[in-house]
């Protein structure tokens, strides 16, 4: 499994995944993986890591992974779901 997909991996089955949890999965350029999968379309929010259990010395960052907002159409008994 590549360095991407595993950061993929992550951010699809947690919450919030804090970057100090990529470096302890041996990942320490997740950044660049993130930016990646940004470029590929994927929604992912930056925001402070404010975990009181991380104890964080310095300024930390979770990424977080969003789903795209969908548009429900109802017609004639049929759901149509778009994404986008």
């Amino acid at each position: 499994m590549t360095q991407k997909e595993r950061v993929l991996n992550e951010l699809t089955w947690r919450h919030s995944v804090c970057s100090t949890r990529f470096l302890e999965a041996h990942i320490p350029r997740a950044a660049a993986r993130i930016a990646e999968l940004r470029a590929e379309g994927y929604l992912i929010v930056t925001e402070t890591c404010n975990d009181p259990y991380h104890n964080h010395k310095t300024r930390q960052v979770q990424y977080r992974l969003q789903q795209p907002e969908q548009t429900v159409f109802f017609s004639d008994d049929v759901i149509k779901v778009v994404h986008g």
